[in-house]
Parts: C-alpha cells; sequence; structure tokens
C-alpha cells in the first residue's frame, strides 16, 4: 500500500490529518513489526526539519504557465503530488544513509588501533594521549597500575596505562594477555575500562582476562561481573565462569572455560583424570604447537604439573600416563600413542 508510506513522514511529524491518523493506527495494528520498522528509520533521521508541501496551491500557481497542458488541473495535482513524496521519500533515505553512515564512521573507531571508544562515556583516548607502557619481555610481568589495582602480564605481552582523564581510569591491552584485579568501583573511585583494538571492557570490581590476539580480543572472568562492548548498540555481561569472544564487532558469549587458562599466572597445570585428548588441545593454544594423538589413545593423566618446556611436560604426561611420546621437530610438533 503505496499510499502508507506517503502518509507516515507526515503522521511521525505529527502533520498527518484526522483520516491520515485513523488510516495508519489501522495499518499499525495489521502490520505492527512493519510499522516498527519505519518508526526505527524515521529516528535516525531525527533533528531534519520536515518540510510540509501543498502540491495544490503550488499547481494552481503553475496552470496559468501550462496554457498547453493537455490534462486537467486535479489529474496533474495528483501527478505532481505523489512525484513529490517520492522524491520526499528518496531524499528521507539519503537522509538515513547519511546519519547511519556516520553512526557506523564514529562506532569504526573501537577497529581504529589508535582510538577508544566507550558508549555515554563522552570520552575518547587518541593517538595524542600517550600512558605509560608496561612490557612483559621475556617472563611474566606481576606490576601494579597508577591507580593501585594490580594486574600481570603474560609473557610477551604490552599494555598502556592510560591512567584517569575525565573522571574514568582506562587501560589499553596493545598485544597479547593481561590479568586484572580491580578494586570496587562502588566507592568513589572512577568507573575502570580496559580497551582493545575492537572491544571495550567496563568493570565494577572484579578479577578477569583481557587477551588482544590479532583481530580477536578475549575476555574471561574469574570474579565480578564486567560488561563487554563492540559498539554501543553491542554489548552484552559477563559474570564468573563466563567468557566472550569479540570478533570483526560480533560478540560471542561462551558459558564455561579451563582454570588452566591461567597457568601462566599460577605457574602450574591441575588435571584430575583428564583425557590426554582435552590436555593435547589444550596444550597445542598453550604453546602454539602441534600435538597429534593418534586414535585409540588412552590415558588421563592427573596431578599438578608446573608450567615448564613443552618438551619436558609433555614428557611428564606421557609417563604419568604410560604413553608413548614422539618429537616429530622441537618445539613443533608432537605425536603421542599408546606403548
Amino acid at each position: 500500500m503505496e499510499q502508507i508510506y506517503t502518509v507516515l513522514p507526515k503522521y511521525f511529524n505529527k502533520q498527518s490529518t484526522a483520516e491520515e491518523n485513523a488510516l495508519i493506527k489501522r495499518w499499525k495494528k495489521e502490520n505492527p513489526t512493519a510499522f516498527k520498522e519505519q518508526k526505527a528509520i524515521w529516528d535516525l533521521t531525527e533533528g531534519v526539519e520536515y518540510i510540509e508541501f501543498d502540491s495544490k496551491a503550488s499547481w494552481s500557481a503553475l496552470q496559468p504557465k501550462l496554457s498547453n497542458a493537455a490534462v486537467s488541473a486535479k489529474s496533474e495535482t495528483k501527478v505532481i503530488g505523489m512525484a513529490l513524496w517520492k522524491k520526499m521519500t528518496v531524499a528521507a533515505v539519503v537522509i538515513v544513509v547519511a546519519v547511519f553512515g556516520m553512526n557506523q564512521f564514529k562506532h569504526s573507531s573501537l577497529t581504529n588501533e589508535g582510538t577508544f571508544f566507550a558508549e555515554g562515556l563522552n570520552t575518547e583516548f587518541t593517538t595524542g594521549a600517550k600512558g605509560v607502557e608496561l612490557l612483559a619481555a621475556s617472563d611474566v610481568l606481576e606490576t601494579a597500575l597508577e591507580n593501585g589495582d594490580k594486574i600481570w602480564l603474560n609473557k610477551g605481552a604490552v599494555v598502556e596505562d592510560m591512567g584517569a582523564r575525565n573522571g574514568e581510569y582506562a587501560v589499553r591491552v596493545k598485544k597479547g594477555e593481561a590479568f586484572f584485579d580491580v578494586n570496587s568501583r562502588k566507592d568513589k573511585a572512577a568507573p575502570f575500562f580496559v580497551h582493545t583494538s575492537n572491544a571495550v571492557v567496563a568493570v565494577v570490581g572484579t578479577q578477569f582476562t583481557v587477551t588482544n590476539k590479532k583481530e580477536q580480543t578475549i575476555i574471561r572472568v574469574v570474579e565480578g561481573v564486567v560488561e563487554v562492548m563492540a559498539s554501543d548498540v553491542n554489548k552484552i555481561k559477563l559474570a564468573a565462569g563466563e567468557q566472550a569472544i569479540i570478533s570483526k564487532g560480533n560478540i560471542e558469549k561462551l558459558k564455561a572455560f579451563s582454570p588452566n587458562f591461567l597457568a601462566w599466572k599460577t605457574g602450574a597445570f591441575e588435571f584430575k583424570a583428564t583425557s590426554i585428548h582435552k590436555i593435547a588441545l589444550l596444550l597445542q593454544t598453550y604453546y602454539d604447537v602441534e600435538i597429534e594423538v593418534v586414535e585409540g589413545t588412552t590415558g588421563t593423566p592427573s596431578g599438578t604439573f608446573p608450567v615448564m618446556e613443552v618438551d619436558n611436560l609433555l614428557n611428564s604426561l606421557s609417563l604419568a600416563s604410560g604413553l608413548k611420546l614422539e618429537v616429530i621437530e622441537a618445539n613443533k610438533k608432537y605425536r603421542i600413542s599408546n606403548q
């Protein structure tokens, strides 16, 4: 019903007649989803002036100049009126695209390594704002931020302590993994935010890790609650024991994770009759190596195993399970099988 789409702009702008209002109400009742979609599009153009156009009056002024017109004024009025509304519809679409495009550009700052954004905070840390860089070059680094909150950096991680600005405290995880132990922000302490290249974490007071790896950010919560934002319209809350993976503007929430992901901080792996297949998957990710477990291999190691060179750890696990370890290429490729 094309008439609906010519009346909707007037209705949303409160310039429609009583008859047009009745028409819209009937259509809204029959098409609630379509109405919501049109209202959402209109809301994007809020602040853009709507111009009421009297096509009949305009035609009356123009008619004397068209003495050779072959059609009546009445029929021409309809044609001109319809053409006008179509043009207004096209203009509205252009405005929506422009507004939406600007909005997307604003949020795309999340993917810009030098720019930080947190919805509703009125705060942006740009490339011109530099903080104190923390680097764990060859070993795990345990230290404190400027505000006293504790932080651990996994080997190779780079974090920038931006400090307090405009009533908020911000930290940037530029590379690798960091564990945060943040005091409660329920008191007068400044709100605490952790930024990566594609996400923002709002913290109330908790223990959690942030991993910035290529185009992916991983958040794991050990205690408390955090809010994870990929944009101001795409955000979720994570509680203790939950994790989220942020990639290309999408957030995937996962319920559980192995406590061994913190082995780099605790210094040990804990296994309780854990399948050697699951252990191999964990260690492949942790050490960035390839571990093949031959089909039919059985073994469920238990115990505490200190973090060490992968060759030594795999050898200890194999001995504890009565399995055979083959080193195909040191620090790169291994095979585990039954004896």
